[in-house]
């Protein structure tokens, strides 16, 4: 029984009863007066005897004909078809009130809900006691908003058919409808009363305590629903909501027995699969959700949405090669879907199929709301091929298309600075500003940039503008606390600055490297020299923190350890300009070495003074 205010109801199947034309000469012993006047077949193959009813039995043969062809349409789903053929049908037969209904049932199907509800009069003008078609004008009248018309319908119905549960379930609906809540309640409250054995009212109860969730009425909805399903215990629907109740109590295990309970003794059926799955993804038992995954595959080969969290239950346990066929195989059933594309794409990456992932990247349109994703992977991806130019170019080419993304701008302009187009990196970060002044990491790659074109004011300028922006900019802070301090300008600022953003993100090594070079420039050798051997232990492959640590270790008169690591940040360097510099420290520092080693030869010990 169908219980959703409005649906399309499939009707009585009528069986084609007429034929257009006979060959009698088949018939054996039995022919028509036409072929031999000496015998008369029997009355049931014999020929109408007027011209008004021989016009009769075509007509009806022509209106069976296209009620068959309407029927199959509607099967198929082409409702436009259906319509059509049963229009015609009515051309021939005006008077068939079930074609009516079954017209107004398709208009249904196409959103066509006046033309329903013409039909639906149409056949009650033919057969006012016709039920079915007053329960569908009825549920036409609630989709309209007309609630009372519904409900004095639905009363007319019950007044001439008490018995029919299906007009009491949809009168109760109606002030649900409404949003009359507490009508709602009384009513499914009275006729489970009246009709203490429908599973069907105890049901609807249930629900519409539900549509008011207090620990009260979630209580009165737990109790309606297992009432249901003492009545009928394989009743799905009151299944499913006790396991939601039962979920929303995060009381899982119960759930999980209920739905397990069900599929044992009544299943498999693919709603309580569904159930189980979502439980089970809840409490994060992978294994048992894709189990029942299965299960909903084998129900439903067609079911592509749990395919789709098969794929997922694979990715999310790292199982790509696993996920890879079948996402191929969910692609091949959908090749317009640009999320299952993407996906795919992604797991690609993720086994370091570059090649085979760009190509699934590529091939979603700029129409797609997952196009800026998979241009930003492709740029990627080229850089981890080592082809930094085609990350650029991919990038260019599909900026026109991408200019409300300002990732896309940061990705370009971060590709740029890679290969040290530092002019052209600014001008694009410029122009992305402009588009996206409050995007804070576009202003912080601009002022990046504009240190790397040596403009330190432009910088610093637009680091200020960051941290006004955003207090809690982590690498703003860092930045613009390191750039004072290299200039040995408001050094209390930047010792703020650096304790804010380490206070943002403890022990990052670069920051407290910020710190160090900032308190050593405010004389404050001891707490700089903690934060810097820090920062080393952190972060000792890199050749900035050795040789501040180094410069430290020189300042308070520690050669061999800040030879140490001069040479340790020389090891670490790639920038030749930067190595000539420490090594040019390294000289300088070997020659006082030396001399200090020269110095204690000629001095003499003071026993002999």
């Amino acid at each position: 029984m169908r219980l959703n205010p409005i649906y399309v109801i499939t009707g009585t199947f009528i069986a084609v009863s007429g034929c257009s034309s006979w060959d009698f000469s088949r018939l054996g012993g039995y022919k028509s007066s036409i072929y031999d006047v000496k015998g008369n077949a029997p009355k049931a193959f014999a020929l109408p005897e007027n011209q008004e009813d021989i016009t009769s039995v075509q007509d009806q043969s022509k209106a069976d004909y296209h009620f068959t062809l309407a029927e199959s349409y509607s099967m198929q789903g082409d409702w436009a078809k259906a319509i059509e053929n049963y229009k015609l049908n009515l051309v021939y037969d005006p008077t068939s009130y079930r074609t009516h209904f079954r017209l107004a049932s398709e208009y249904v199907r196409a959103s066509l809900v006046s033309q329903a509800l013409t039909e639906c009069d149409e056949a009650l003008k033919i057969k006012p006691d016709f039920s079915e078609a007053q329960i569908l004008r009825a549920s036409l009248y609630s989709v309209l908003g007309l609630h009372d018309k519904a409900r004095a319908s639905y009363a007319e119905l019950l007044k001439n058919d008490p018995k029919n549960q299906e007009a009491e379930i949809l009168l109760g609906a109606t002030y649900l409808d409404e949003n009359k809540v507490d009508q709602a309640i009384g009513y499914f409250e009275k006729l489970t009363k009246t009709s203490q054995k429908s599973h069907i009212a105890w049901y609807y109860l249930g629900k519409t305590y539900l549509t008011r969730p207090t620990p009260t009425t979630m209580n009165k909805a737990e109790a309606a629903l297992q009432r249901s399903l003492q009545i009928e215990p394989n009743f799905v629907q009151s299944v499913v909501e006790l396991g939601s109740i039962l979920e929303k109590k995060k009381q899982y295990k119960e759930a999980l027995d209920l739905y397990e309970n069900f599929q044992t003794q009544y299943g498999p059926d693919v709603s309580i699969a569904e159930s189980l799955v979502q439980t089970y993804l809840l409490t994060e038992n992978y294994d048992k959700a894709y189990e029942h995954l299965k299960t909903i595959i084998e129900l439903d080969q067609g079911n592509l949405n749990a395919q789709l969290k098969m794929a997922f239950i694979l990715v999310d346990q790292k199982k790509y090669k696993e996920a890879i066929p079948l996402l191929e195989s969910i692609l091949a059933q959908t090749p317009d879907s640009d999320r299952v594309r993407f996906y795919l794409g992604a797991v690609y990456e993720e086994v370091k199929d570059y090649h085979a992932a760009i190509q699934q990247f590529r091939e979603i349109p700029k129409t797609s709301k997952y196009f800026a994703d998979g241009i930003m992977h492709t740029a990627y991806l080229y850089k981890l091929l080592d082809d930094p130019g085609s990350a650029v170019s991919v990038l260019e080419k599909n900026l026109e298309f991408l200019d409300d993304n300002p990732k896309v701008f940061s990705l370009y302009a971060s590709f740029l600075d890679g290969q040290k187009q530092y002019q052209s990196s600014k001008d694009v970060l410029e122009k992305a500003h402009t588009k996206f002044p409050q995007d804070a990491q576009i202003l912080y790659q601009l002022g990046a940039v504009y240190d790397q074109l040596g403009q330190s004011d432009k910088s610093v300028e637009k680091l200020e503008s960051l941290v006004a922006m955003d207090k809690n900019h982590v690498e703003g802070l860092n930045y613009l606390a390191y750039l004072y301090a290299d200039k040995t300008r408001n050094l209390e600022i930047a010792e703020r600055l650096a304790r804010r953003a380490l206070t943002l993100k403890p022990n990052d090594g670069f920051i407290l490297d910020t710190l160090g070079w900032v308190l050593f420039k405010r004389n404050k050798t001891e707490e700089a020299i903690k934060a810097l051997e820090k920062a080393h232990q952190l972060e000792s492959n890199e050749s900035i923190i050795s040789e501040h640590l180094g410069d430290v270790y020189f300042k308070i008169s520690l050669p061999q350890k800040a030879r140490e690591m001069y040479q340790h940040a020389v090891d670490n360097e790639r920038n030749e300009q930067n190595v000539k510099k420490l090594k040019s420290k390294l000289d300088t520092l070997d020659e006082r070495l030396q001399t200090e080693q020269s110095v204690d030869k000629d001095r003499k010990p003071a026993s002999q003074n």
